[in-house]
Formats: structure tokens, sequence, C-alpha cells
């Protein structure tokens, strides 16, 4: 069994830059994810990293744990998150 990491890319407020957003979990990229977009991807269970970029935004990289068959479910682009790939604020994970 394994773990997956779940992001939503809620269409809240104004954003910028409008286009996709590259996913990178553990340096590697995963994907991107569009505007009121999902992006599933299957982990190992263990402690992984996750950062979100688009051209010279990009969030700090964060670190979270992943049990064998949990979801893993965040929400960088919420209002409510600083994780924002292009706050400024030290950074944080919006668990849902």
């Amino acid at each position: 069994m394994s773990a997956t990491l779940r992001l939503r890319r809620d269409g809240v407020g104004i954003e910028l830059p409008r286009g996709g957003f590259d996913v990178t979990v553990d340096g590697d990229m995963v994907g991107p994810i569009e505007k009121e977009g999902t992006l599933e991807v299957p982990l190992g269970p263990g402690r992984h990293t996750l950062r979100v970029s688009a051209g010279r935004y990009s969030s700090y990289e964060r670190s979270f744990e992943a049990a064998d068959g949990d979801v893993a479910d965040f929400s960088p682009f919420s209002p409510l998150s600083s994780f924002s790939p292009f706050s400024v604020q030290s950074a944080f994970l919006v668990a849902l």
C-alpha cells in the first residue's frame, strides 16, 4: 500500500501568475496544477518535502509525514495559507 498527496488549487481571489504551477515532491517535479485543479500523487510512506512554483514565484519547501494508506490533503492556494507560491510570510500548509 502507499500514501497519496492531494493538492487542490481553489480559485479564490486574484492570483498572479495565472498559468499552471509546477509541483515538486522530494526534489522531483511530479506535475502541474491548473486553476480549479486537483493533483494526486502516489507516495511511499514517510517524510516528504513539497514545493509549488511558477517561473520566479516559489513557495517555501515544506515537509510533511504520510503513513501507509494516508491521504495528505493540502490546499496551498487557500487565502488562509501563507504557503502560496508568491507569499513573503513564513509558510505553513493548510491541511484539510
